[in-house]
């Protein structure tokens, strides 16, 4: 039979103690106490710790019909900051956020990511030297950095987090090492579809839900999972590699997948195939984007109508897949595709009905992420916060005081040592 050391036991009870005053507007010790089953010695012991290092704030006494008015508590949002990053194929996009997921600055900028990895370095690292030194101005210190990448990464940290397979040019470059060794700072990597998740996890504005998948949508398919309440990465890092699913099973003169389909190259290019065979299509003669595609949707092109069938057939089809293998509570798409709106979510769900016999499966939430496009890079951020929150040890002491406290857990009285 296992045991739980008293250490053990205070690291759990603080995580405990510290995410109900974060979920809470204000609490006071006696409450936290009774809902908690904790003594109000130990919880004014884990409080004066969340004080001192400056993860709580007094915010004066609550009015009481009875009894001495209690000292309320809040969670103090701003006094640290997090950097997110998401690294996507052709951009780099930056959040600073507080540690209530309120973004206080971002930033967008393209780059050849795929490429250029020391012009990337680059970017990245005068963007979070810019980004610390505006926290740190502002006495909000950064604790740590996360970056999502567009290619899997292993959980193990021995392991680069880049995938050379996925990203050739990027041999014999560990950004792990190059970001500790320049910040000085915790650096935690993951995918970015993975971390998409993580944000829709926490920040949306939905019901929780504990079970869900999160498409991202660009140069190829890629999904992040959340089951139980915890990215799934699998054994290696690979799953969620949706876009590496094949679409076609029987023998084709190419076997092709997800990312072969769906891919924003891909589909550009068959627009633009389309549009030189049919001359009188909005396709035809035209600088093709993805915006330009789902205009001459939504204008009725019939070539461009047919071609969104096809799109919306193959996707739905996918997501079908991940229903009925997984039993999800929610999908969430995100990316380049966006435009198209409830209309893509309609013809996607009319797919989905038709494939699968469960009712259960055709009520499942389809949605667009509200997040916008910091979701990657919010959710980087997302995945330090969510580190720290079980570590006080990443948020650091100030100047140790001798405290005493009353018979209801108060503080009255605070001196330097």
């Amino acid at each position: 039979m296992e045991t739980v050391d008293a250490s053990h036991m205070r690291t759990m009870n603080s995580t405990t103690l510290l995410r109900m005053i974060w979920q809470e507007q204000e609490i006071s010790r006696a409450d936290i106490s009774r809902m908690t089953g904790m003594s109000r010695s130990s919880v004014s012991a884990i409080v004066a710790e969340l004080l001192e290092r400056d993860l709580v704030s007094e915010q004066g006494v609550r009015h009481s019909t009875s009894g001495r008015r209690p000292m309320m508590l809040s969670f103090h949002s701003d006094g640290y900051s997090i950097i997110g990053v998401d690294v996507g194929a052709t951009h780099v996009a930056f959040a600073l956020m507080n540690l209530k997921g309120m973004i206080r600055e971002s930033r967008f900028r393209r780059c050849p990511v795929q490429t250029e990895p020391q012009q990337t370095m680059q970017l990245i690292m005068e963007t979070i030297q810019s980004m610390k030194e505006t926290a740190d101005q502002e006495r909000c210190p950064v604790i740590g950095i996360g970056i999502g990448l567009p290619c899997p990464v292993h959980p193990s940290e021995e392991h680069t987090p880049i995938h050379e397979g996925i990203l050739p040019a990027w041999k014999g470059v560990n950004p792990r090492a190059l970001l500790r060794d320049r910040f000085g700072l915790p650096v935690l990597f993951d995918n970015d579809a993975n971390l998409g998740a993580l944000a829709e996890l926490w920040w949306a504005k939905e019901p929780e839900r504990n079970n869900l998948a999160f498409i991202k949508l660009g140069t190829g398919v890629g999904a992040g999972l959340i089951l139980n309440g915890s990215i799934h990465r699998g054994r290696s890092g690979l799953a969620g590699e949706l876009g590496h699913m094949l679409a076609h099973l029987l023998p084709q003169p190419v076997r092709q997948n997800l990312n072969d389909m769906l891919g924003t190259g891909c589909l550009l290019k068959r627009a633009h195939e389309l549009g030189r065979q049919n001359p009188f299509s909005l396709l035809s003669g035209c600088n093709l984007t993805m915006q330009r595609w789902i205009e001459s949707v939504q204008a009725k092109d019939p070539v461009a109508e047919e071609m969104f069938e096809e799109v919306t057939f193959v996707l739905g089809s996918a997501l079908a897949n991940l229903l009925v293998l997984l039993d999800l509570e929610c999908i969430v798409l995100s990316g380049s595709m966006s435009a198209a709106g409830e209309m893509m979510l309609q013809k996607i769900r009319s797919v989905i009905q038709k494939q699968l016999i469960w009712q259960d499966l055709h009520a499942v939430p389809l949605r667009w992420s509200q997040l916008g496009e910091q979701n990657i890079a919010l959710g980087a951020a997302t995945m330090i916060l969510e580190k720290a929150m079980n570590d006080l040890s990443w948020f650091p002491l100030k100047t140790l005081t001798r405290t005493e406290w009353n018979q209801e857990g108060d503080v009255i009285h605070a001196s330097p040592h």
